[in-house]
């Protein structure tokens, strides 16, 4: 019994000094990553610092970014504007803003920065200068807002000359020259202004009266039955992977994955469903386009449109597919056309509709000539007669 006591007794002290060796390195990890967390925060601090002085110094805006108060993430900020939008004002909100905070600031939210400016200097050098600043991944935590993650027209991570180079060559300003094409919107925009002085609904102003007319341009695509099955069911991806989106910028990732990992999975498959629904119906239409390049080698669209010939069979992705052969790269620049075109045309569509509500004297001339028309569709001359009406088209155009 007291050799078995004794042998306890040594097992007990090992245990101990095991016990006691494993707290002394625990508090030395800690201590380690507590110092490196603390060096690391005053880096990032010196560094931010260090970026904003070289930011005023190229742009010399020094004067003129401000830093919002946007809660903890900075979900107060983007939340205004998602309210602002679904209630029509966005132009009202962002016109408050830079009256408050001057032409440039910057808006600091889930581990970056956006910059916003109206100032014509900063988007004159930022346009010229583009290759030091906002290209994608490099652009680091600060960049610029029409240019986050790289650009409107960049969709595989690469630096966006690449793909705005595409795009352009691609596009052509003749394929605008025929207003025949723009008819629908023509015919639907006296029917769609209110009355009232507020601006447009959103979503269903842009499938109504843009997406179609986009689509046929883009795609070459007619008016059926299934096309506006598709443009309903593409309305409702867009609309849930916007949900989804937001969503997600109101947490961190690792708040995110952490305290949230129950509703990440299906939120997750929500926006993958609805971005693999879109990338099909894009797909569709580009084999489609595929198999009638091939039937038709010899009397190419493409060809008759470098002579000067048929103008009105412009398709931007008949031109696209004449500089590469790669359809997924195809896929992304119609996709992302698809969505900088509607961002632009509601952003146009907004002001103009904005102005006409605090202009009631312009307002009632606009209905008076609309009320003239008699609810026909107007033809081109009848639409530079027109004053008014031609105004709205050539500002929402």
């Amino acid at each position: 019994m007291e050799l078995l006591q004794k042998g306890l007794a040594g097992v007990s002290d090992k245990t101990v000094r095991l016990l006691d060796t494993t707290a002394v390195e625990l508090n030395r990890l800690i201590f380690v990553f507590i110092f490196i967390s603390i060096t690391s925060f005053l880096l990032r601090k010196i560094l931010i610092r260090l970026s904003d002085a070289d930011f005023m110094r190229r742009t010399g805006s020094s004067r003129g970014i401000y830093y919002l108060n946007q809660g903890v993430f900075g979900f107060t900020f983007w939340k205004s504007l998602q309210n602002a939008g679904r209630a029509g004002k966005l132009t009202q909100e962002l016109q408050s803003r830079f009256a408050k905070v001057g032409p440039t600031f910057i808006a600091t939210g889930f581990d970056f920065d956006v910059v916003h400016t109206a100032d014509r200097e900063n988007l004159t050098w930022l346009l010229n200068d583009i290759n030091n600043f906002g290209k994608g991944p490099k652009a680091g935590r600060r960049r610029w807002g029409s240019f986050i993650k790289g650009g409107g027209f960049v969709t595989d991570d690469k630096e966006w000359e690449k793909s705005r180079d595409m795009a352009k060559e691609a596009l052509d300003n003749r394929s605008m020259m025929r207003l025949d094409r723009l008819d629908k919107q023509i015919e639907h925009l006296p029917a769609r202004l209110p009355r009232d002085g507020h601006t447009l609904e959103y979503h269903n102003t842009v499938m109504e009266l843009v997406h179609e007319i986009v689509m046929e341009l883009l795609i070459g695509i007619g008016q059926d039955e299934d096309f506006s099955a598709q443009v309903n069911a593409l309305r409702d991806d867009v609309e849930s992977g916007a949900d989804v989106v937001f969503w997600r910028r109101m947490r961190k990732p690792s708040i995110q994955r952490y305290f949230f990992f129950w509703q990440e999975f299906p939120e997750q498959c929500r926006l993958e469903c609805a971005a693999k629904h879109i990338h099909a119906v894009i797909d569709y239409y580009l084999q489609e386009v595929v198999a009638k390049r091939e039937q038709k080698a010899q009397e190419m669209t493409l060809h008759k449109w470098e002579k000067g010939e048929d103008m009105s069979m412009f398709v931007y992705v008949d031109r696209l597919l004449g500089i590469t052969n790669d359809l997924e790269a195809a896929r992304c620049e119609v996709v992302t056309l698809i969505g900088a075109g509607t961002d632009g045309v509601i952003s146009l569509l907004s002001h103009l509709l904005y102005q006409l509500s605090h202009r009631p004297e312009l307002f009632k001339k606009l209905q008076a000539e609309i009320d003239t028309l008699g609810g026909e569709k107007p033809d081109e001359a009848m639409v530079n007669s027109l004053k008014y009406l031609h105004g709205v088209i050539c500002e929402s155009s």
